[in-house]
């Protein structure tokens, strides 16, 4: 993705690599559950000016940001509504309309992701998602229709965090049935979804499996309540707990790091999307684009990453090509004359890498040396052994 986005990157200091190590859970879903901290921040450095915002959280499978309110075409309809249809939206997409879609979206952003929203025009409203390597913490924003938002409560603060509250009237209580409280469950876990996809079920009054709900991306995280046999029980942004497979979440404790994935973790995560077209801003197994594909990898590990493959470039260690290990990400100029990092893809050993390259192709694995001389640098996140 190009580095038209005012992103600010963040000093991280808590690891050698310069990233934040860990997963955050993300926002306040119940009264008794634990609560994260939101940076909000005045509109200038060091301003004693208050921002008023609202929080809220993502109540479609994935939200798409756009740069401007209400700019979109017909075809874009089924990527505004509730419940989305992204594979509606992104069939009837030919190379010409998604080549349409560059420098209009912003970025996108999961089930249940936490927001602040920032200002409101008609049915649209502008939202920065938290919990961004950069220095307020927030993201450079995007606008989406409201209809795919839970809309939360007021928050203001000059310069510090705050606690996150639960969404107004959004405290669900459990439905009925018996459930084995898995060791990890409680509010401090989440389950994080690490296969491609994985259905969203509701849970019926007898505690088992119903209809499904949403098909969830990779990545997607949701406050883990319980397990109940082969299923977990999470929460939802506005509705009651609702179900998702055990078999496709690892469940992460809220405020302890993971081990640092190898770079063959890293590797076969990203191979898991082989094929899946190219999406500008996409940060969600139905699409990506360069830098949403190594963001969203390396996140679902605990490592997160800036949002274009400008930014990445200047976080990490600088490793020489010679020296390449799997999972390093490779950055590339690919407008010459000009040096501008305008890509970037993942080394997986062997002389090759695999990437998300552009609006008519989709993930693949090429040879390093297919770039030519557009290679300009390389970093590795991984911390020494």
């Amino acid at each position: 993705m190009r580095t038209g986005l005012r992103v600010i990157q963040l000093g991280l200091a808590r690891a050698e690599v310069g990233l934040v190590l860990g997963v955050a859970v993300i926002g306040a879903w119940s009264a008794q559950a634990t609560a994260s901290r939101v940076a909000v921040r005045g509109p200038t450095a060091g301003s004693a000016r208050e921002t008023v915002w609202r929080s809220g959280m993502v109540d479609v499978s994935v939200a798409t940001l756009w740069v401007q309110p209400a700019k979109t075409r017909p075809l874009d309809k089924p990527s505004l509504a509730n419940p989305v249809r992204l594979r509606a939206w992104l069939s009837a997409m030919g190379t010409p309309q998604r080549l349409w879609l560059d420098g209009r979206l912003v970025t996108q952003a999961l089930y249940g992701q936490q927001v602040v929203v920032r200002a409101r025009r008609g049915a649209w409203v502008e939202v920065s998602l938290t919990d961004q390597p950069t220095a307020n913490h927030l993201s450079y924003p995007g606008w989406l229709p409201a209809r795919q938002l839970v809309i939360g409560p007021v928050i203001t603060s000059p310069t510090a965090p705050i606690e996150a509250s639960p969404p107004t009237g959004s405290t669900p209580t459990s439905p009925p049935g018996t459930l084995t409280t898995s060791p990890t469950a409680s509010a401090a876990s989440v389950a994080l979804v690490i296969t491609p996809t994985a259905w969203l079920v509701a849970r019926t009054a007898a505690g088992r499996p119903g209809r499904r709900l949403l098909l969830l991306s990779y990545d997607t995280r949701l406050p883990d309540l319980a397990q109940s046999g082969r299923w977990i029980v999470v929460r939802t942004p506005a509705g009651p707990p609702a179900l998702i497979a055990r078999s496709a979440v690892a469940i992460r404790t809220a405020g302890t790091a993971p081990a640092p994935p190898s770079g063959e973790q890293l590797v076969n995560a990203a191979e898991l999307f082989l094929g899946v077209r190219y999406l500008y801003a996409g940060t969600s197994a139905f699409g990506f684009d360069c830098s949403g594909l190594t963001q969203t990898i390396y996140d679902a590990f605990g490592i997160l990453l800036p949002r274009t493959a400008a930014l990445q470039a200047r976080v990490g260690r600088p490793v020489t090509r010679e020296g390449l290990e799997p999972g390093d990400l490779v950055f590339f100029a690919t407008e010459p004359p000009s040096r501008a990092i305008t890509h970037v893809a993942m080394y997986i050993g062997g002389g090759q890498i695999i990437e998300s390259p552009n609006s008519s192709s989709a993930v693949r694995i090429i040879p390093l040396a297919a770039r030519g001389d557009e290679y300009v640098t390389a970093r590795r996140y991984l911390p020494t052994p």
